[in-house]
């Protein structure tokens, strides 16, 4: 929760006004370009945030506050020129998750998650989401009532251990 609901609000609370200020942004950053080019916002969340998955508590919990919280800014924040970018990974393999006694199905490369990440912040996506099997399966577990939910991904944990 410290860094990725913390350190959500503490990035936000620096950033904003900066980005807001769009005469103080095309300064720093020597733009010459149109004054109707947009500042973006870009959250990193999990595909975690969607259901309520064994043993993330903490971390689920920490990824569906900062979505609600980049959410709740496209709302404050129509008319400004101010996009928002939500990035939903699945799995990627790094030297943190080959710790994890768990399976991570379509677990990708950094470098497969970097080039999908830069292609849709660079396009300015609202929500990159990936790869496209896990989004899938998540959301349509997703589509189903709480107890449905509960009980599936109840008895996929136990037969992942």
């Amino acid at each position: 929760m410290a860094i990725n609901w913390q350190g959500t609000i503490n990035s936000l609370l620096f950033c904003l006004p900066l980005l807001r200020n769009k005469k103080l942004r095309n300064q720093k950053l020597g733009s010459k370009k149109s004054e109707t080019e947009k500042a973006q916002l870009v959250g990193i969340s999990s595909m975690a945030s969607i259901l309520p998955m064994p043993r993330s508590q903490a971390y689920g919990a920490s990824k569906v506050a900062m979505e609600y919280l980049f959410n709740s800014l496209r709302v404050d924040l129509v008319g400004e020129p101010i996009d928002i970018t939500l990035v939903r990974p699945g799995f990627v393999k790094t030297p943190l998750t080959d710790r994890n006694d768990f399976p991570m199905p379509f677990a990708q490369t950094t470098a497969e998650a970097a080039e999908k990440i830069i292609k849709g912040i660079s396009k300015r996506h609202w929500l990159v989401q990936f790869p496209w099997p896990l989004v899938w399966l998540m959301n349509s577990i997703a589509c189903l009532p709480l107890r449905a939910q509960v009980w599936l991904l109840q008895k996929i944990s136990r037969t992942s251990h």
